[in-house]
């Protein structure tokens, strides 16, 4: 496959999973705002935040949709070329102020960049979790940057971001046109299928994983120094990267972890659920810098678990293809919007 289309192809995978986790954040900010005025001070009526509801639910469960956009490549790249152009434009809306512009942007957001990995589900099944996790890293990257504060939301740079994206998805565009024309533009490698149960996993998984990998909030929790937290989390999701095959347009996942996970080292039984809820235990009975430890072992097993969504991640001569990956994912991601909810009424 062409080096540049090869480049082309990460740059907007990776823009795409930032914008969804940068969606679903802002969503569930206001979300939260509706449904306390509509509980607590009464000033929305019950039947608009019911509407907004069921709006925010289809959002999560959009990818449940890209079997009607994949039923030829040709057709599934198209989609994609037409899903990357309206999220960045709708992430530039979010920008903008405004309580009901950026709740309705925000459930755009999730939709659009949701139907996006729902493609990817399907057509490219085996891209699916490392292209969640390099959201995840960007995600922390930012809000580091921004000492806690997501550099791209805050009123002094958040236009100077959202010029930066536009500027960016046109190149994107612009090249890709470019090599499109003169380059033979290769199938994707759609083999693979999720393991059972892997709509729960990804549904819980990502609430841990978007969790613990959230410096300003180990921080609180362990009293340890924002950029110490800061550096161990991203070390740990660093592993997750080391090593990636550039052989498809997003890589084979074969990170430290992801060769740990699919050595055969470690079972396929959910062994590591159990792992990750006994670290944040071992995290809340202790304080400091073994508490920060017992997180970040905690993320770690998240992130291997997570790792194991895709039996046939390292099995080459696999010829399945998972006809429900798009359903999977719609439910892990709708998983994930109830476990966030209910962690949000927790407070």
């Amino acid at each position: 496959m062409n080096l540049k289309y090869r480049v082309i192809e990460l740059l907007r995978q990776a823009i795409i999973s930032l914008l969804w986790f940068q969606g679903t954040r802002v969503l569930f900010a206001r979300l939260f705002g509706v449904i306390y005025d509509t509980i607590f001070a009464s000033n929305i009526p019950l039947t608009t935040t019911a509407v907004i509801c069921v709006a925010v639910i289809v959002a999560f469960i959009a990818p449940i949709a890209a079997k009607l956009y994949t039923r030829t490549d040709k057709s599934a790249r198209m989609w994609l070329d037409v899903l990357f152009v309206l999220a960045v434009i709708t992430r530039i809306v979010l920008s903008f102020d405004g309580f009901w512009l950026q709740l309705i942007a925000a459930i755009l957001l999730t939709g659009i960049t949701g139907s996006f990995l729902g493609i990817i589900a399907v057509k490219h099944i085996n891209a699916l979790v490392p292209l969640l996790l390099v959201g995840v890293l960007l995600d922390v990257v930012f809000r580091s940057l921004g000492n806690t504060w997501d550099i791209t939301t805050q009123p002094t740079t958040k236009h100077v971001y959202s010029i930066a994206l536009l500027l960016v998805a046109v190149a994107i565009i612009v090249f890709d046109r470019v090599i499109s024309r003169n380059k033979t533009i290769p199938t994707f490698e759609n083999q693979g299928q999720f393991t059972g149960g892997a709509g729960l996993a990804i549904g819980a998984g990502l609430f841990l994983i978007t969790i613990l990998s959230t410096p300003n909030v180990v921080m609180r929790w362990t009293g340890v120094r924002f950029e110490i937290v800061t550096a161990a989390t991203l070390l740990v999701l660093a592993l997750s990267f080391q090593g990636v095959s550039f052989s498809n347009p997003i890589g084979r996942y074969s990170g430290a972890i992801g060769r740990l996970s699919q050595s055969g080292i470690l079972l396929r039984a959910p062994w590591y659920f159990v792992a990750a809820v006994g670290s944040l235990f071992v995290a809340k009975s202790v304080e400091g810098l073994p508490s920060m430890i017992a997180y970040m072992l905690a993320l770690l097993v998240a992130l291997i678990g997570i790792n194991r969504l895709n039996t046939t991640s390292y099995d080459h001569d696999s010829t399945q293809v998972d006809t429900k990956a798009s359903a999977t994912l719609a439910w892990g991601l709708f998983l994930f919007f109830i476990i966030q909810l209910l962690w949000a009424f927790t407070f």
